[in-house]
């Protein structure tokens, strides 16, 4: 095997290990410190939307903690533009390649339920919960 041989060079390990310290080993800790974030305040923010239980959005917002709520909401929603935003430089850059993987499904879909629940916040509807849970199990999932 030609690959696991070049691979397998100690010059070659060399410079994967020196690659990996000066640039692949900080980028995955940033990206894994910021989707703790995103999914600590998802979960944060999903559960005090069900234990509240607020009827009309000028409850959720109306008061001190509803600023603060949407001043999390606000920044939730910031980090899900720049996954969303890297999902469709991926598919642009990858083409029909970009469907292969399951992985990308549930990226897409995630975002995209995001923003489809958000929606239906400001809208007060119903739906809106049903949705959280899905969403929940996608965020989780990934």
């Amino acid at each position: 095997n030609d690959l696991h041989h070049v691979l397998g060079s100690k010059v070659m390990r060399a410079v994967l290990d020196w690659k990996w310290q000066a640039f692949g080993k900080s980028y995955f800790q940033r990206e894994f410190v910021l989707y703790f974030v995103y999914l600590c305040l998802f979960t944060g923010l999903s559960l005090s939307a069900v234990v509240h239980e607020f009827d009309t959005l000028g409850q959720m917002y109306g008061d001190a903690l509803g600023v603060f709520r949407g001043i999390f909401e606000a920044i939730f929603f910031l980090i899900n533009l720049r996954y969303l935003v890297r999902e469709y430089k991926q598919l642009w850059i990858e083409k029909m390649s970009y469907f292969s993987s399951i992985w990308n499904y549930l990226d897409v879909s995630g975002c995209t339920l995001v923003i489809v629940v958000f929606i239906l916040r400001f809208a007060e509807s119903p739906a809106e919960q049903p949705l959280l849970a899905i969403l929940a199990l996608i965020l989780w999932f990934k």
